[in-house]
């Protein structure tokens, strides 16, 4: 690399390869009015000695913006600025490529500037952010009803899961916004978010249209979203749907589709709640894991009952290394006590037994 660039890198190999840790950048701003004065403080709070940290720093006045390159070398760094006017953003780690955790004192109002109009995927989520955790603020409200809107789904979605519920100053002008992305949205993991919180609010029963129309979409987070609001709705006719998608589901849809049984289900949905749970992926099972526990507890059938239990035996078994045992032991314990309930003995023994096999797993 030294080669190819004619330059020393001794530095970088020294902190990034041989070195450890990662700096702790904080950043502050102030602005001085009387001597048209910006003034950049730049902190690294992590143990130990220094980074060297080259990076762009975006002076934004109006929507024409000036580069500056730095280096920061030492623990502490203040940068000055000679300018004509307050700027609208000083955007430091203008690439938002520095290896830190950052700490980054921008106002919302600076953040409303940044998300409108500084140019990164990366600047926008950092005012989504900023905003998401103020947003009983009309800026960050602002922020976050522009949001919903960004051209990327993915910012879309983390928006929409960002806005509080019972924060009725932002959930009434963010609802319509939402609705639209569930009827129109050209993504379709942003369209399913949108239903699903669209179930959640006191005028889904307004939209059963569009969830009974989501169940022909061709995608299975869209039905399975569909299938979701519909079972809070009418629960009796979506287990009557759950059964009639039963040969054609996977993910989401699947998710639903045990959610429902596991609500409304009986002895008769067990065959497909194990064999979907059986074949899935480990965080796919983790999803599924209330619902799978909550079936297996109340089925009538002791065998049935059995054949879950002995599936979370060895999830607690085959995960123990990652922490899942306690959590395992704990769910055994809530299924012991429904099964106990029924005078299922067998079922009783059978957990008293995985749990110990789980406690004795090296």
């Amino acid at each position: 690399m030294e080669e190819a660039s004619g330059k020393d890198l001794n530095w970088f190999f020294n902190q990034w390869y041989y070195g450890a840790g990662h700096p702790l950048l904080d950043i502050k701003y102030k602005w001085d009015e009387a001597t048209k004065t910006q003034t950049i403080y730049l902190n690294q709070t992590q143990d130990g000695k220094a980074f060297q940290l080259p990076m762009a720093v975006d002076i934004y006045h109006g929507t024409q913006k000036e580069r500056h390159q730095i280096w920061m070398r030492s623990k502490s760094d203040t940068l000055t600025f000679k300018l004509t006017a307050q700027p609208g953003l000083v955007n430091v780690d203008a690439d938002k490529i520095t290896l830190s955790k950052k700490t980054d004192h921008k106002s919302l109002r600076e953040l409303l500037f940044q998300y409108q109009h500084a140019p990164l995927y990366m600047d926008r989520l950092e005012a989504i952010e900023g905003a998401a955790a103020q947003q009983n603020d009309p800026v960050a409200q602002q922020i976050l009803l522009a949001a919903l809107q960004d051209k990327y789904y993915g910012l879309r979605i983390k928006t929409m899961n960002s806005i509080a519920p019972d924060n009725t100053a932002l959930t009434n002008p963010a609802i319509p916004l939402i609705l639209k992305i569930a009827k129109t949205d050209d993504n379709n993991l942003a369209k399913a978010e949108a239903m699903k919180i669209i179930s959640g609010t006191k005028d889904a029963a307004e939209q059963v249209a569009l969830f009974t129309e989501g169940l022909k979409s061709s995608s299975y987070a869209v039905q399975g979203a569909s299938l979701y609001a519909i079972s809070i709705l009418k629960p009796t006719e979506a287990l009557t749907i759950a059964r009639s998608l039963e040969k054609d589901n996977k993910g989401e849809l699947t998710k639903a589709i045990v959610a429902i049984y596991a609500k409304n289900g009986s002895d008769a949905e067990w065959p497909f709640v194990y064999k979907n749970y059986q074949d899935s992926d480990p965080q796919s099972q983790f999803n599924m894991l209330k619902d799978f526990t909550i079936m297996t507890a109340h089925l009538k059938n002791s065998e049935n009952a059995q054949q879950g239990i002995n599936i979370l035996k060895d999830m607690g078994i085959k995960y123990k290394v990652q922490g899942a045992a306690p959590i395992i032991i704990s769910i055994l314990n809530q299924v012991k006590e429904v099964r106990k309930q029924q005078n299922d003995d067998p079922s009783v023994k059978l957990i008293e037994e995985a749990q110990q096999q789980i406690n004795d797993k090296k």
